[in-house]
Formats: structure tokens, sequence, C-alpha cells
């Protein structure tokens, strides 16, 4: 592991606790943490009383799809530092992974808020194929947006879940079926983009995976 790394935000070094602070002056973010102003490039400044979490536990892992905003209190529950909890110094499993990602569903951010994150993002959009490729990193479906969301209340124990934005508001759209909810993303106008097509053919069989691609060429049948 590399204990200093040289980003756009300055110098920055592993310290004992495990996260990387920026050691370099220059660029005006002397002492700052790397992944704080990793998310705060993209989504602006961390509103009151929040925290960017790591989502899977790892203080090294600044990938902007590791970093997850979300208030204070809710992140103290997370990472209760006494030893005397039998989770202590455990990582996230993978459905509280997915739990923290749905956290704040339907949630909405304040006005000043959202007119501060949008201040922050002028002229810093990212591209839709930088986009993809972080999504790809982390997709184990190869779907963008695409998640496989354990479901007790079905019979097959999960379903699928695309997740967007709309309004300020966190959206979901549900379906056992994964070529289902492919219509029902491109039919409210939505992308329904394939990241990685091995791992779209290696998790469903053929004739489905044949469908779920077909979709980014246009083919919705």
């Amino acid at each position: 592991m590399n204990k200093i790394l040289h980003t756009k935000f300055g110098t920055a070094k592993l310290q004992k606790n495990g996260y990387y602070y920026i050691t370099s002056r220059k660029e005006g973010n002397y002492g700052k943490r790397l992944h704080r102003l990793i998310w705060e490039a993209v989504w602006g400044k961390i509103p009151k009383n929040w925290v960017v979490h790591h989502i899977d536990g790892d203080k090294t892992n600044n990938c902007l799809l590791n970093l997850y905003g979300m208030d204070k209190t809710y992140h103290n529950k997370l990472h209760n530092t006494n030893e005397n909890n039998p989770r202590y110094g455990t990582k996230h499993t993978e459905e509280t992974k997915q739990k923290i990602s749905r956290a704040h569903i339907g949630k909405t951010f304040s006005k000043e808020s959202r007119e501060k994150m949008s201040n922050a993002k002028l002229g810093k959009k990212q591209s839709l194929d930088l986009v993809i490729k972080r999504n790809k990193m982390n997709n184990r479906l190869g779907i963008f947006r695409v998640i496989k969301h354990k479901n007790k209340t079905t019979k097959q124990g999960f379903d699928y879940v695309y997740t967007y934005h709309e309004n300020g508001k966190s959206r979901e759209i549900h379906s056992i079926d994964i070529c289902k909810l492919k219509q029902k993303v491109i039919d409210k106008g939505l992308e329904w983009i394939i990241v990685d097509e091995d791992k779209v053919k290696s998790h469903f069989d053929e004739k489905t995976a044949k469908t779920i691609i077909g979709a980014i060429h246009g083919n919705t049948n």
C-alpha cells in the first residue's frame, strides 16, 4: 500500500488512524482528509453534521463509488467504537453495505444544501464515460445503477433494483425479473447501460443476457 499519494488536492500521507491527510501547503488543503476532498469535488461542500463514510470499511479506498455522505448520528451507529461490541473491528457484510446505500432513500437535502452542492459542481460535471468506468469497478452485475438486493418477501429471496435521482430525491425501481426491470427503466426514459458484458453473461442465462445487452442498441423486446 502506498503511504504517500500525489493528488490534484496535494500530497497525501497515510496516518496512524488509517486516513490519508494532505501534507503539502501550496494547494490550500493542508491538514484535510483526502476522502472528504474527493467527495466534495463532485457533490459540493459537506452539509453540517454530515460525514463521508467508506462503504467497504477500508479507509484507504477513496474511490468515489466507495464514499457515501451521511448524517453523523447514523454514522456513529455504524461505527460503535466500544471494544465490547462484538462487531468491533469487523468489516461490513454485503447486506450491510446495501443497507447503507439505501439508508436515505426518499430523503431530500435542504434548499440551502442543494444550492451549495449545485454551485460547487459547476464546471465539474463528470463525463458519462468516467461515471461508467467507475461504476464498472464495483458493479457485480455489469449493469449501470443496478444491484441485486436481498428481499425475503419474494419467492426467489431477492429482487433487482435500479437507483436514480429525481428532483433532489433518491428513487428506486424494483423487479424480480431483470428483463422487466430493463423495460421499466427504458419506459421511464432513464439510461440503461451495460458496463461489463462479461459479467452480464456470467450472471444470467444466454437468452436473458442477450435481452439485457440488446437494450444498449435500442432493442427493448
